[in-house]
């Protein structure tokens, strides 16, 4: 119940009565309730669990005669508890694909890097913790895609099979997310306003 709610999905709790065997007539009476109450998967129209998500990618070589390729990566995530449960934090895992984003959607998303990051951090009730997950890709003809679907202003990133490993008390589970279409505009920061372009070629 726990892993499908904090994965986003809307819960339905009975209170009933448990006293059946009694001979008191008021409890036989309460045995009687039964009191829905709805759990949504959102707080304040923000998911429960996963609030923020933003991905910067920055070309630092581009070398077509060696075909030598550096693209870092920064994939963010902000993640809340929303409940009164001190939880641990030991690790995300992820794989992020590219795409082109058009307006008929018919693109495919192609495979980009696979993320498995470790780390416990001590998660406390009702806060917020923002994890940053750095990685690279080294693949000539990969960047050379994302480039060019970056300058045309085509760029969008999945994330598939991603995976949260926490625990509370002696107990440990995995919490399941993805997020499709994480555009990526050239010469715009997240809130839309210009900025420094996210990437910096050094094509040789």
């Amino acid at each position: 119940m726990l892993q499908s709610y904090l994965a986003g999905d809307d819960l339905v709790l009975h209170i009933v009565g448990g006293n059946r065997e009694t001979d008191c007539y008021s409890l036989q009476v309460l045995d009687l309730v039964d009191v829905k109450v709805d759990v949504p998967a959102k707080i304040d129209d923000n998911p429960a669990l996963l609030r923020e998500y933003s991905i910067k990618p920055s070309l630092k070589e581009l070398d077509s005669k060696t075909h030598k390729c550096l693209l870092e990566l920064k994939v963010s995530i902000k993640i809340n508890n929303p409940l009164p449960i001190h939880f641990d934090l030991y690790g995300i895992e992820l794989d992020l694909l590219y795409e082109k984003d058009t307006p008929n959607n018919l693109s495919i998303p192609k495979f980009l890097v696979h993320i498995n990051d470790t780390k416990h951090v001590s998660w406390l009730s009702h806060e917020e913790n923002s994890l940053e997950l750095d990685t690279a890709v080294h693949d000539f003809d990969t960047c050379l895609e994302v480039v060019g679907f970056y300058l045309h202003d085509q760029l969008a990133f999945d994330i598939q099979h991603g995976h949260i490993s926490m625990g509370a008390g002696s107990g440990n589970f995995s919490i399941p997310f993805s997020v499709k279409g994480i555009h990526i505009h050239p010469g715009r920061s997240n809130n839309g306003t210009s900025s420094q372009p996210p990437f910096v070629v050094e094509e040789r």
